[in-house]
Parts: structure tokens; C-alpha cells; sequence
């Protein structure tokens, strides 16, 4: 492609932050690895994380905001998630909170907690999913206001399931759903090994199939491809499209890792980008409060990106 940008298409400047609270999971996906979810590193200790965000509002204050996308494990088995949902935005007044969740609570405690949410992202592993409740969920939440996105995550040893999961969403509620190619094991590079019929199917969806009318994103996930030369430009409605597509490659580009995106870890440890460059620490919160923030992007070493969060960060050839 004769592209030399990938840059978010009519998106605010803004932070994106992924925060792994912990991980603990109230499900065990065969196709996900044990240490996302078997309890094994405790939650975060919400006593220890005001001078973090303070340095967070400090360094990135050119944003327009920050981004809070809390994840897990599962986020909502956190029992303090709302409180620690209270304490950033009374820390940084700038900020909106994403959960990014199965969507497995109880219609109550959606009904009692998405006051302090701003977005949900709902991943549905076909598994463990309750449809029903899950479609429950998801008009609970539009009727408070508040943004929602369902991915379904489409695994080959579910197939027909995943299809249903996708189907039933469509027809009991009004949101935004895509279909997520996975990994054979998620974190790794190696793709479930879909047929071309399976790829079709996936390809077919995310570009055709739309809500009627949703609440709108507080950010918008459209990127593009950009010609700095010609100005031509081909928008990307949905990235998990590309790795469909086998267009999810960047190396040796430029990205904006660690200017437009960081990761913390439930460990205390702060990185660059969400997925890629793991040992690109820049931090630990728990024991210094000298985190050297990063000034520059840096050259991909990938060969192909999988994160939803990486590959809608920008890049330049």
C-alpha cells in the first residue's frame, strides 16, 4: 500500500491508558493463557495510586483527556472498581473510564455501578457467555447512557456458538458488534487456523453489519490510512478487520507508543503500548516515582499486531 501514515480518523488527542487491575477471572477460556486469569497476582491497592495519576495528568496534560480502559482479569470482580472509578476522575476531572469486561455481573450491580462508567467494551467468549444476561446488561447500560461496543471473540473450537453469541446480540439489542479473529493462545503471535470460508464470514460482518442507531462512542475507534504525499486516504472502521485482512503489519514504522498509550500493570510496573515491547518499562509505581515518560515514539520490531489498543495508536513510516 502506498501509505506512509496510520493515524485515527476525526479523534481527539487524548491518552489511552490500559490498567490491568489483577487477575482474577471469573472465566478460564481454553484459548487464554493461565496467568490472565487465575488469581495469581493480587488486586491493585488503591491506597498507592494517587501519585501515579497525579504524574499521569502532570506529564500528559496536553492531552484533551485521559483514557482510563480497566481491564483485567475481570475488572468488575475488583470489589473497590467503583471507588478506584472515583478516585481518578476526582484526581484528573479530565478523563473518561472504560471497562473492558465479559460482561458476566449480574443485572444489578450494572444498574447500581455504570454511573461512574463512561464506556464498556463487552467481550464474548463463547464458553462461559450467558446470552441472555449479557443482552440484559447491554440495554441496561444504553439506557443509562452509557457507550457501549460487543466483540465477539470468534474461536474455531466454537464456531457455531460464536455465530449465535453474534446473531442473538444483533437481534436483542442496538450496539456495535464485531467479530475479533483470535490467537491460538492469546498474547502470541500464531493465529487460530480459520478456513477461508471462516475468514469470509468475519470479513462479511464487520464490514456490513451495523446497529440502527447507538448511543456514539465518547471516542471514536476509526483510523485511516493516510498518503502524506497525495493526501489519499482509506478509512478503517474496525481494526480487528485487518489482521482478516493481513494488513496488520507495521515494522519499521514509527509508533506513537508511550506518547499515545501506556500499560500498567497490576505488578506497579508502567510500559509503553498495551500488547507489544513488554519489557519497555519505563517504571514501577510501587517502588520509585521516577518514571521516565517517554519524549519520542519508537521503531516497531514486529512483524504483525494484534491489539486492538496498539494498532489504533498512531504510526508514521
Amino acid at each position: 500500500m502506498d501509505y506512509d501514515q496510520f493515524i485515527p480518523h476525526n479523534s481527539p488527542d487524548y491518552l489511552f491508558i490500559d490498567w490491568d487491575l489483577g487477575n482474577t477471572c471469573n472465566f478460564s477460556c481454553s484459548y487464554c493463557a493461565s496467568f490472565v486469569h487465575d488469581g495469581s497476582i493480587p488486586w491493585v491497592n488503591i491506597d498507592k495510586v494517587d501519585n501515579l495519576i497525579e504524574q499521569i495528568r502532570n506529564n500528559y496534560q496536553s492531552k484533551e483527556f485521559r483514557l482510563y480502559n480497566l481491564l483485567g482479569g475481570e475488572p468488575t470482580a475488583y470489589p473497590k472498581l467503583p471507588q478506584l472509578i472515583k478516585k481518578i476522575k476526582s484526581i484528573d476531572p479530565d478523563t473518561v473510564i472504560r471497562i473492558h469486561t465479559n460482561g458476566s455481573r449480574t443485572p444489578r450491580y450494572w444498574k447500581e455501578n455504570c454511573q461512574y462508567m463512561d464506556e464498556v467494551l463487552i467481550s464474548c467468549h463463547p464458553e462461559f457467555i450467558n446470552v441472555k444476561t449479557t443482552c440484559e446488561n447491554i440495554n441496561i447500560l444504553i439506557e443509562n447512557n452509557v457507550a457501549i461496543s460487543v466483540m465477539v471473540a470468534m474461536s474455531i473450537n466454537s464456531w457455531d456458538k460464536c455465530l449465535d453469541i453474534a446473531n442473538k446480540i444483533l437481534e436483542k439489542t442496538n450496539v456495535p458488534i464485531s467479530m475479533k479473529p483470535l490467537q491460538k493462545i492469546l498474547g502470541f503471535e500464531d493465529r487460530m487456523d480459520y478456513t477461508a470460508k471462516q475468514e469470509q464470514i468475519i470479513t462479511d460482518w464487520n464490514y456490513n453489519i451495523k446497529p440502527k442507531n447507538i448511543l456514539k462512542n465518547f471516542v471514536s475507534s476509526q483510523m485511516k490510512w493516510q498518503s502524506s504525499k497525495t493526501g489519499k486516504e482509506i478509512y478503517v472502521d474496525n481494526v480487528n478487520q485487518l489482521i482478516v485482512d493481513n494488513t496488520n503489519h507495521w515494522r519499521d514504522w514509527y509508533c506513537y507508543i508511550g506518547l499515545d498509550s501506556l500499560f500498567i500493570r497490576s505488578t506497579g510496573d508502567v510500559k509503553v503500548g498495551s500488547d507489544c515491547n513488554p519489557d519497555y518499562i519505563i517504571g514501577n509505581y510501587l517502588e520509585s516515582n521516577n518514571i521516565k515518560w517517554p519524549t519520542k515514539p519508537i521503531k516497531c520490531n514486529y512483524d504483525s499486531c494484534f491489539c486492538g489498543a496498539d494498532m489504533t495508536t498512531r504510526k508514521l513510516k
